[in-house]
């Protein structure tokens, strides 16, 4: 599909992969980057601690997906700025490795609880600067983005230097190639840069209902004509590998795609 490296990045719905992913990583080396995870509503337990820090250390994954959608399916009232992730937020930080976010709350007040846990990213970014954070699956999620759009305090976190947003607008509309996508892409592009925004699919579920894998690539590649060529390098590849500290990798295949 024209895809030279997946970050891999699941629920646990699916089950603790940190595994399966390392293992992939070592079987299929350089295509593959994964993100470990914890049980949220029991961060703190020392056990759960150590079995995220095996995932990074041990299994070789380079990144923390956390979910705030445990807390909520518990009935957990805590933001993620509460005590109980301190110690969390330490490790990250002694490892020097991103946090992949998952903020939306799926309760019966979804905008309410969305805007709420972006308030609270918002505190956890000032507090921790130098960790880089990525807002996963579309920045705002598909039940509520035809609603509310992309809120002003949405922008205004992007803009801090260390958030990024994971950018998956086949997800949000049915029809190829999304021109309602295109259009709120160019205007978070012109909010926030380009340097801001990494592409994603949601496969495997995104790419078995509104698109193809490669459709989901040539969205950006071919159809975002707003696009100056630099910014779908950024998009597609150089953002992301900024983040795991592999930019000359990338910027090479960059130009060696740039050229065909």
């Amino acid at each position: 599909a024209g895809v030279d490296m997946g970050v891999l990045q699941c629920d646990h719905v699916y089950g603790d992969l940190a595994e399966y992913f390392g293992e992939a990583m070592a079987i299929y080396p350089g295509r593959f980057i994964g993100l470990g995870q914890i049980w949220e509503p029991e961060a703190d337990d020392p056990g759960r601690m150590a079995n995220f820090e095996s995932a990074i250390v041990e299994h070789g994954n380079r990144g923390l997906y956390f979910s705030v959608e445990p807390l909520s399916v518990l009935r957990m009232d805590v933001s993620i700025n509460d005590p109980k992730f301190n110690d969390l937020w330490k490790l990250v930080e002694r490892l020097e490795i991103p946090v992949f976010w998952y903020i939306d709350d799926r309760t019966v007040d979804r905008v309410g609880m969305f805007l709420r846990r972006v308030s609270e990213l918002s505190a956890w970014v000032e507090k921790y600067p130098d960790v880089s954070s990525v807002i996963t699956h579309g920045l705002v999620p598909a039940a509520i983005i035809h609603e509310i759009g992309i809120p002003d305090e949405v922008v205004h976190l992007l803009k801090q230097p260390s958030m990024h947003a994971e950018i998956l607008f086949p997800a949000k509309w049915p029809d190829y190639p999304f021109p309602e996508g295109q259009k709120q892409l160019r205007q978070l592009r012109d909010q926030v840069g380009a340097q801001k925004l990494l592409w994603g699919t949601d496969s495997p579920f995104g790419t078995s209902t509104w698109c193809t894998y490669r459709q989901a690539l040539d969205f950006i590649r071919i159809h975002c004509d707003f696009l100056s060529q630099e910014e779908k390098n950024l998009i597609l590849g150089l953002n992301a590998a900024r983040l795991f500290n592999l930019e000359s990798c990338f910027e090479q295949r960059a130009e060696w795609r740039s050229s065909c």
